[in-house]
């Protein structure tokens, strides 16, 4: 099997034909893998398009693949002699046909040669890019956006929840608002029954709470039962959940900081010798090669740019959206807390932001809040 490839690489087994072909072939994949790598993310194609790119740099551009075997196959018929312009002593007394063979496997051999280094570093930097977790990273702020879960969404979570510890914290000020519960009780003390007069006056006590809560902004997104308890809506926390995924799934991605900047790093002189390759290529097959790869590095280049951007937006807590979702909510750092609606302190970056459980403790709470309200004032009534 090993004879066949040196047989089939070998220049006295070659036709332009054949050559032409090979390169083509490896032409398309690299532009298969530069297409899918600048859609990636917005596609949502991270297993398609690693396949591909894996596929590039582990077989195509490897020693074992057509480039290089061509190179190192016919490195003894070329190598001393193709830069130079000479022919080896050998070459004269082949027949006619094949010296014309010989002279036009020697530009494709040049042009080849002239790319092994740069396809060497290349490779280098596909197999240390950092695919699946810059991936996550970006797809995690298009998420984000798509949802529509933008500065907007996040200034609201942080207004209901000062609402929520504000409505807690103030049972004596909500005494002077209580007028339903107080007209009652002045009304029907005297005459109804003690079972009627409870049932009416708890009632009107949870109105009066409930009439509180419809005071603040929060009351968007709560909906007041009868029994006096509450329920957070769940197209709301349903997003809280959301949110929460997405939080988390980056609290368990690395830093990728120090593998984008050392691509970053390589890319400029590499950038140079895939350009002198174009340049010095005297067949048009290798010059398009050549430009294929240089934009295949350009879009590395820019998809590592893009994904040092959304870590480092991610990492110092941007007000934009989605960064902002890995700050500390402010209103955190003025909340008093009440029951199990305490504020959480658990880093946002390193622990996820937990939404949905801050939310269902604040619909616990209020409604053991109301409880405790109800009888408040005419514990008597019990």
């Amino acid at each position: 099997m090993e004879n066949d490839v040196i047989d089939y690489a070998s220049w006295e087994n070659l036709d332009e034909a054949t050559i032409q072909n090979e390169v083509t072939a490896l032409l398309n994949k690299v532009g298969n893998v530069y297409t899918l790598l600048e859609t990636m993310v917005e596609k949502n194609e991270y297993e398609k398009t690693e396949k591909a790119f894996s596929d590039l740099w582990m077989y195509d551009l490897a020693p074992g693949g057509w480039l290089f075997t061509f190179y190192n196959t016919n490195k003894r018929a070329f190598g001393e002699y193709a830069d130079k312009g000479i022919v080896p002593a050998w070459y004269a007394p082949l027949p006619h046909d094949q010296q014309k063979l010989y002279d036009m496997v020697t530009q494709y051999y040049k042009d080849a040669s002239g790319l092994i280094k740069p396809v060497e570093k290349l490779r280098e930097i596909m197999m240390l890019l950092p695919l699946k977790n810059v991936f996550k990273y970006m797809r995690t702020a298009v998420n984000f956006e798509l949802t529509g879960f933008g500065t907007e969404l996040y200034h609201q979570i942080d207004q209901y929840v000062t609402d929520i510890d504000d409505i807690l914290n103030k049972t004596d000020n909500m005494e002077r608002y209580a007028t339903t519960s107080a007209r009652f009780y002045e009304q029907n003390s005297r005459s109804m029954s003690p079972d009627s007069l409870r049932q009416g006056y708890r009632q009107a006590r949870i109105k009066d709470h409930q009439a509180t809560v419809d005071a603040y902004k929060v009351h968007e997104i709560i909906s007041p039962n009868s029994n006096g308890t509450y329920t957070i809506k769940s197209n709301f926390l349903a997003e809280m959940k959301v949110i929460d995924k997405y939080t988390l799934e980056l609290t368990i991605l690395p830093n990728i900081s120090d593998d984008l900047n050392r691509t970053l790093a390589d890319i400029p002189k590499l950038n140079e010798s895939l350009r002198l390759a174009w340049k010095n290529s005297g067949s048009n097959i290798f010059m398009t090669l050549a430009n294929s790869l240089i934009h295949l590095l350009e879009v590395i280049e820019q998809f590592s740019k893009d994904g040092l951007h959304v870590w480092t937006c991610f990492k110092d807590r941007d007000d934009d959206s989605p960064y902002c979702y890995i700050r500390k909510l402010p209103a955190f750092s003025n909340m008093r807390g009440w029951g199990s609606f305490m504020p959480l302190t658990g880093d946002p970056w390193l622990d996820g932001t937990a939404f949905y459980n801050l939310f269902k403790n604040a619909e616990r709470s209020l409604g053991e809040h109301c409880s405790q309200f109800i009888y408040r004032v005419h514990p008597e009534l019990r």
